[in-house]
């Protein structure tokens, strides 16, 4: 997964491969680092 953020691509690595099935943040959330942004199914 790939995340921009002020115009910069910043790589984010995973544990697990698939397909992400849902989000959990919104345009604009601020996150913490180690916060779960994703859903993924393998």
């Amino acid at each position: 997964m790939v995340v921009e953020a002020m115009k910069m691509e910043i790589p984010v690595p995973s544990p697990a491969s698939g397909t992400i099935t849902s989000l959990l943040v919104k345009l604009d959330d601020v996150v913490a680092e180690g916060q779960a942004i994703a859903i993924v199914a393998s």
